[in-house]
Order: structure tokens, then C-alpha cells, then sequence
């Protein structure tokens, strides 16, 4: 029976090509199916194998309790020059966000979705602050590119597509300003050369006659990135 499994959620995926199961704090328990596969075939899968939900439910369990473990009382935003006190509520009716109360507090609600409320906090201050920055930077290096979003991907700092799309990292917030600079430099020059190749580096030393050294930089700026951010973008 149904109710004998623990709850999930299912999707399809036109690229699968076998049942998967994986946890995030935003979704829960998601089952991803190939397209048009029988849902009763699935139900007779996972009772069969009910295991599968089960480990996946202590999965999620731990991940929350590792992130309880590291849920931040401050916030540093060395990019912006700029530190928050954390203050948390629980009330159910809050919902879950984090807003700025204008006095240097960041108030945080949605219980065990903290994580996702000042994720999108986050969101909303990189693309108010960080794409004008980068406009800046490209305007003075004279370097164009076509458009700019912030996203949060697990590892890249930034991204440059074929079409001259760039992409940022939320997470930039927590590095120093020369290095945020010098990682928009980095993309634009990718405008110019979709590489690593010398000639491409020859192009980021003609704009950053520092690249050298902030190249060295930027490869051990990853420590400085919270572990609270880095647990909670693992989870989700």
C-alpha cells in the first residue's frame, strides 16, 4: 500500500533511463522516473525496495542536522563590505525569507528552511550589487558581453557561455573585492578567447597586471566561502 512508504515526490526526466532517488531540504524525497514510466510499476518498485526511501530519509535528516549545527549568527559579505547579526523566527506565519530591519539585523524565518531564506537573500543582493559591478568593470576594460544572472552553482565562481552570457556566483559575496574583480575580468576577457589557452591568459595580464598572484588567490578562496553556505548548497 501507499501509505505503508514514506512520503516522496516523483518526477519525470526525459534523459533518465533508470529509477533514481535523491534528497534536498527544499524538495524532500524526490524519485526521478524516465518519461511515461508506470507509476503503479513504481509503487511495486520502491515497496519492494522500500529501503531506498528509507536511506534517503536519513540522508535528509542528517542534512539537517549538520546544517542546525552550522546555522550562522553572522553573516560577512567581505564583497560589499558589509556584516549582519542574525536573528531567527520560527513563527509558521512569517513564512520563509530573510529581510534586512534596517539596523544592521538580518531576520530570518521559516524554521528548517532557514537555509533557503537567506539563500534567496543572497540571490536578491548579488543581482542588485553584483551585475552592476560587473557592467562597471566591463564598461572601463572595454570588454562587452551580452547579459548577466546570478545563480548558485556548487563550484564555479563564474561562467562565460558561447554567447557571451555570463553567469555569477552568489558566493562571490564572500570574497575580498580585488578577487570579485578579478573573477569578472576572467569572464569578460572569456568574450575574447572561450579558453585556457596562453593567449587567453596573455589577455587577463593585459587588464589585470595582478592576475598572476589573484590567480593564486582565488584557488584557495574557497575556505573563505562559509561552511554553513557550502553544507546548505550540498543539501539543496
Amino acid at each position: 500500500m501507499e501509505d505503508s512508504l514514506p512520503e516522496y515526490t516523483v518526477r519525470e526526466h526525459r534523459w533518465a533511463r533508470s529509477i533514481s532517488v535523491r534528497t534536498s531540504l527544499k524538495d524532500g524525497v524526490v524519485v526521478t522516473v524516465p518519461r511515461r514510466f508506470s507509476r503503479r510499476r513504481l509503487k511495486d518498485i520502491l515497496l519492494k525496495e522500500r529501503r531506498l526511501l528509507d536511506d534517503a530519509w536519513a540522508r535528509l535528516e542528517r542534512k539537517k542536522q549538520d546544517l542546525e549545527v552550522v546555522r550562522p549568527e553572522r553573516v560577512r559579505l567581505p564583497a560589499l563590505s558589509e556584516e549582519w547579526a542574525v536573528q531567527y523566527e520560527f513563527a509558521e506565519l512569517a513564512g520563509a525569507r530573510a529581510r534586512e530591519n534596517g539596523s544592521g539585523r538580518l531576520v530570518v524565518s521559516g524554521g528548517e528552511e532557514w537555509f533557503a531564506s537567506v539563500q534567496g537573500w543572497l540571490q536578491a543582493k548579488a543581482k542588485d550589487r553584483l551585475v552592476p559591478w560587473l557592467r562597471r568593470v566591463s564598461e572601463a576594460k572595454g570588454l562587452p558581453f551580452r547579459s548577466a544572472g546570478v545563480r548558485a552553482q556548487r563550484s564555479r565562481w563564474a561562467s562565460c557561455s558561447a554567447k557571451k552570457s555570463i553567469s555569477l556566483n552568489q558566493k562571490l559575496l564572500f570574497l575580498e573585492p580585488e578577487l570579485v574583480e578579478y573573477v569578472f575580468v576572467h569572464e569578460l576577457c572569456h568574450t575574447v578567447q572561450m579558453n585556457h589557452s596562453a593567449r587567453f591568459w596573455a589577455e587577463v595580464e593585459r587588464y589585470e597586471p595582478d592576475a598572476r598572484r589573484l590567480r593564486r588567490d582565488i584557488r584557495a578562496a574557497e575556505q573563505t566561502v562559509p561552511q554553513w553556505w557550502r553544507l546548505g548548497r550540498e543539501a539543496n
